[in-house]
């Protein structure tokens, strides 16, 4: 079994679409993916797994009950994962 790629903060904010300062917050808070430090306590090193920030975004899919706005919301769902796809493509898609 190989080794899995690991994300900086940078590179999760890139995958996601997001500013790194909205990722540390979600790490801040506890809300964000499970991600991996070593090192000292303030200058430790922050990485995150592709798998684990993947299930994180499986973890808080939100889908509408509602048939109508369903069919709307699995279009938009479409939309953003074909606008992640070559940021998928290149860190990987565990």
């Amino acid at each position: 079994m190989g080794l899995e790629k690991l994300l900086t903060a940078e590179e999760v904010a890139d995958y996601l679409g997001l500013k790194v300062s909205s990722v540390n917050r979600m790490r801040w808070f506890k809300e964000g993916p499970a991600y991996i430090k070593w090192g000292g306590k303030t200058n430790g090193c922050i990485r995150y797994r592709v798998s684990d920030v993947n299930k994180w975004l499986e973890e808080n899919k939100v889908t509408n009950q509602s048939t109508n706005q369903s069919t709307n919301q699995s279009t938009d769902n479409d939309q953003k994962m074909e606008r992640l796809r070559p940021l998928r493509e290149k860190y990987g898609n565990a």
